[in-house]
């Protein structure tokens, strides 16, 4: 189960395209849907006396498919959240995806107890609908964000509705656990989201660099760039001062969702030992292009020394973030013209 859980993890990355697409969010559907049966099947059988040889094995085995399907769900929004944001701002966030996907195997034990499955089974409905319905309806924010909370408490009642009809004994015996359980993580999900530590998915980052020009001709952008660049090295902008430093962004975001996107310029002042913020320009983004919408902002004027942009929402959640030094020097460096 160990190696499956891994292999189930790269195939999700490399599967898992967009967070809009239909291949995708069809398998967390179904999966959502078979973990929600399979609970039922499970727990129903449980106090089912004279089971069948044929029953007995389904008992035995639905434990491993509740595993297998929050498995996938789990690391699907690991590939997909781990997207979306800066790994800086979002650290916590993806950490708890990813304790809940490796948790998965660890706690497997668990996932014959009722209690567990549903606390499980709403975590995995609550983080889908966070960036299925802003999918949906076409809008991202926080009246969105909250929307995707009572959404998931709708379909978790139906489900608890529909488990009362057949195990109405097992239902109330733990139903002071499953309120408590499915508030906690609905009052932690939203103190993250509000401390801006959740990636304001289903945008995504798909690329932000510097340039030294940026032009836009004929609905294509023209960017010059130093012939060479140093791979995994923090690049460095050798400018005259007064010369202007471009920061191109590539925001993917899915179609008919249009929202405004920051860059939030900060010079790392080395006396307080802290970033200060110069500038924050900001534009539209307009969703349905594969590649990601194309934007720029510049500054001129620019210090000598370390400097970073951070590519933000409205709400000043963070998509990603580009550091780069600045260095005067008046020789001209040697460029070469690139299409985007």
């Amino acid at each position: 189960m160990s190696a499956f859980l891994i292999f189930g993890f790269v195939s999700d990355s490399l599967t898992f395209r967009r967070v809009a697409g239909v291949f995708e969010n069809t398998v967390m559907v179904v999966y959502l849907i078979i973990t929600a049966f399979t609970i039922f099947v499970v727990n129903y059988l449980r106090h089912k006396e004279n089971r069948s040889a044929f029953l007995e094995k389904v008992y035995l085995f639905s434990p491993f498919v509740i595993q297998f399907t929050l498995g996938g769900l789990f690391s699907g929004f690991t590939v997909f959240y781990f997207r979306s944001g800066s790994l800086v701002s979002s650290w916590f966030f993806i950490i708890i995806l990813l304790t809940l996907m490796l948790g998965n195997e660890i706690f497997k034990k668990h996932y014959e107890h009722l209690a567990f499955q549903i606390t499980a089974l709403f975590t995995a409905i609550y983080f889908y609908l966070i960036f299925a319905v802003p999918v949906f309806v076409n809008k991202i924010g926080v009246g969105v964000f909250l929307l995707s909370g009572v959404v998931s408490f709708f379909v978790m009642l139906v489900c608890m509705y529909l488990f009362y009809l057949f195990i109405p004994g097992q239902i109330r015996k733990h139903k002071k656990i499953f309120v408590i359980a499915t508030f906690s993580m609905f009052a932690l999900v939203n103190v993250l989201y509000f401390t801006n530590i959740i990636p304001p998915i289903p945008l995504a980052l798909k690329k932000v660099e510097t340039y030294y020009q940026v032009t836009k001709v004929r609905g294509e952008y023209r960017v010059m760039d130093e012939t060479k660049s140093k791979f995994l090295q923090r690049k460095t902008m050798y400018i005259s001062p007064g010369d202007r430093i471009y920061v191109f962004s590539l925001v993917f975001a899915p179609a008919k969702i249009d929202t405004m996107i920051t860059h939030r310029w900060q010079y790392y002042d080395t006396i307080q030992k802290k970033w200060i913020t110069e500038s924050i320009p900001s534009f539209s983004v307009s969703g349905g292009r594969e590649d990601g919408y194309r934007g720029y902002s510049f500054k001129s004027s620019t210090k000598e020394g370390r400097w970073r942009v951070r590519v933000e929402t409205a709400r000043g959640q963070v998509l990603g973030t580009i550091v780069f030094n600045i260095k005067y020097q008046p020789e001209l460096q040697e460029l070469e013209e690139k299409m985007l």
